[in-house]
């Protein structure tokens, strides 16, 4: 009988294109799946959660500013929160030639940009580095360095889920800015304030997959993307920061804007002068 069916398939051969197909995804979906549950297993057994579950709640109440590297970034700005809690990210330490402030937590999690620059960014003078668990880098033993164990969400996916325990995973999706409110929330921060989200690039994906290019920069520094290659999409960040805010809002944390101007408009804007500095 199921030799019949076989043969029947054959055939017919968009029968058999479709069956095969069906039958290449549940194969595929097996082995992502083991892999997933092998690497997991990894990460449990690395020690890595325990030494983030002792991050819970260890800043309860508190305020912080996490920053992103837009353009409209300054030295001043950052020179004025040395006495504050801070995380930045990626490519921050670019500016750390014209200020002594340091970040208090730095985060890299696109890989291919940590294996360029782990030489660098592993000797931050900051509390804690958070870097994905499954990167091809040989780490250093040092307290500092938290190796976490991230989830991207499902391709097509507009509502990207919002882990409340980093010691578990930390939702990936698209902007890094995310990983840092999540980590920010899961610490016990009342408060948030953005700076530096400028929440828009020289060259950027629309929804629909038209490919636009603006005239401004990427970065606080001279660097213009201006390539086709890993291109941002914006409505796929701003959906990033709408899951934060209702997790904000559902959780008791205000996040505010304090961005020098920027297109980001999901969170109620302060100005970043006003704010009374520690």
């Amino acid at each position: 009988m199921i030799r019949l069916i076989v043969k029947i398939i054959k055939r017919n051969r968009r029968l058999y294109s479709f069956c095969l197909s069906i039958f290449m995804g549940i194969n595929a979906f097996k082995d992502a799946r083991k892999k997933y549950y092998k690497s997991k297993q990894a990460f449990i057994l690395s020690g890595y959660p325990q030494q983030l579950r002792a991050m819970k709640n260890m800043h309860d109440g508190d305020r912080c500013f996490i920053i992103g590297n837009g353009p409209s970034l300054k030295k001043e700005d950052l020179e004025s929160l040395t006495n504050e809690v801070t995380f930045s990210a990626n490519s921050i330490y670019k500016i750390f030639d014209e200020t002594e402030w340091r970040p208090t937590y730095y985060i890299c999690q696109d890989v291919e940009l940590l294996q360029r620059i782990f030489d660098i960014v592993w000797r931050i003078q900051s509390k804690k580095l958070f870097f994905p668990f499954l990167v091809d880098v040989r780490f250093p033993k040092r307290k500092k360095i938290c190796r976490y164990y991230e989830l991207f969400n499902p391709r097509g996916c507009n509502v990207p889920f919002f882990s409340e325990d980093i010691s578990d995973k930390i939702s990936n999706y698209f902007t890094v800015s995310y990983s840092m409110i999540q980590i920010a929330a899961y610490m016990g921060f009342k408060e948030i304030y953005l700076l530096g989200m400028d929440h828009k690039y020289s060259v950027a994906r629309t929804s629909d997959g038209k490919v636009i290019h603006n005239n401004v920069k990427d970065h606080f520094g001279d660097r213009v993307l201006g390539s086709e290659e890993n291109i941002p999409t914006i409505d796929n960040i701003t959906n990033a920061f709408v899951a934060a805010k209702d997790y904000a809002d559902s959780n008791g944390i205000k996040i505010f804007n304090a961005t020098r101007g920027g297109y980001l408009e999901v969170f109620d804007r302060v100005n970043f002068d006003e704010i009374e500095k520690r």
